[in-house]
């Protein structure tokens, strides 16, 4: 939990969610409701990262040669 992607994609996905919220809210006269989805979504993403395998954060592309490595 902490590597920072994770919560960079928690602000992104929240505070997208958020916007969306409170617009519809506002303008759309949303049910009061609708205020749960943000907080939702954050737990979500936190959960999504916390149940991560940790052999995900290898990219196989950093072990194949570079051009440094191959002069």
């Amino acid at each position: 939990m902490k590597d920072p992607r994770c919560w960079r994609e928690v602000l992104i996905r929240g505070g997208i969610t958020l916007i969306i919220v409170a617009i519809a809210f506002v303008f759309l006269d949303a049910d009061p409701w609708v205020w749960i989805v943000p907080p939702a979504v954050a737990s979500l993403t936190v959960f999504k990262w916390a149940l991560r395998p940790a052999g995900l954060d290898d990219d196989p592309r950093d072990d194949a040669p570079g051009v440094g490595d191959l002069l």
